[in-house]
């Protein structure tokens, strides 16, 4: 869990996202974004699926 905290954390810093935007493109509060962070909780598919499929494609 915290492998993927740390992931999340680095992509959303290099987007250039708050904790705050990241949470509202991905359809969940803010305090979520906070959980799944520091490895207190596991995302759904569901959120995960719905933020990637707004990235862009590289």
């Amino acid at each position: 869990m915290k492998v993927l905290g740390a992931r999340l954390r680095a992509l959303r810093a290099e987007a250039g996202l708050s904790g705050a935007a990241l949470a509202q493109g991905a359809g969940v509060g803010q305090p979520t974004v906070s959980k799944v962070e520091n490895g207190r909780m596991v995302p759904s598919f569901d959120v995960l699926g719905a933020h990637g499929s707004r990235s862009p494609s590289r």
